[in-house]
């Protein structure tokens, strides 16, 4: 019986062999048929004027800087998102302070203490933080403007 299994085993083996030797065989196929392409690739490229290299380096130095403008704007709409939710936070619980604290502000108002607005108005902090925003988008702006020569 284990002679059985052994040659089982071997003969899935080599049915295993011979499907990845067809596989290869396919594959080598496809390599030698894009050959052609690839010299005419290869050809296009000789003749590309410095131009076109000119024209294709400064494309992609383009693309990345809209990459880092995009990325420093998104960045900024989720610390604004984060700064929002902080102050929806605050402005919760300094709700909840002063419906707590309405009983005992009569009693201060009476010892002469002046009851205390909120520190911070939520309309400012959401204008600074909007014009942060707008910096860091222009400041990533006027660095992709800063493209890259090609050296020669």
């Amino acid at each position: 019986r284990a002679d059985l299994w052994e040659i089982y085993d071997l003969d899935n083996k080599f049915e295993k062999m011979q499907l990845r030797r067809l596989r290869l065989e396919e594959i080598a196929q496809k390599l030698k048929s894009l050959l052609p392409k690839r010299k005419d690739v290869d050809l296009k490229l000789q003749r590309e004027t410095p131009e076109h290299r000119a024209a294709r380096v400064k494309l992609a130095g383009a693309t990345l800087a809209l990459d880092k403008t995009l990325n420093a704007t998104s960045s900024a709409l989720e610390s604004v998102e984060a700064a929002r939710e902080a102050l929806e936070t605050k402005e919760a619980q300094g709700a909840a302070a002063s419906s707590s604290s309405t009983s005992s502000s009569g009693a201060a108002e009476e010892e002469g203490e002046v009851p205390t607005p909120a520190k911070e108005d939520p309309a400012h902090t959401m204008a600074v933080l909007a014009m942060k925003a707008e910096l860091a988008a222009a400041q990533s702006h006027r660095d992709s403007m800063e493209v890259p020569t090609p050296a020669k």
